[in-house]
């Protein structure tokens, strides 16, 4: 290999390293975005409990059964 595929490869590893570093920055923000859904889910079971709500989501037709 002379040194333009020497080049090429470090410049493609570079570029590999930004991506997975993106990925990594994605990822922590879609764990930040699920913790604050769940916070609400949790506030609304508090509130009043997973029966309503099931119900509500097959109003809305998100689901089609009652898992209980």
């Amino acid at each position: 290999m002379g040194k333009n595929g020497e080049k090429n490869a470090k410049m493609k590893l570079k570029e590999a390293e930004k991506k997975v570093k993106s990925a990594e920055k994605d990822i922590a923000k879609g764990e930040k975005e699920v913790e604050k859904a769940q916070q609400k889910v949790d506030k609304i079971n508090e509130k009043w409990g997973i029966r309503p709500m099931m119900r509500n989501l097959m109003r809305k037709k998100k689901i089609n059964y009652l898992p209980f």
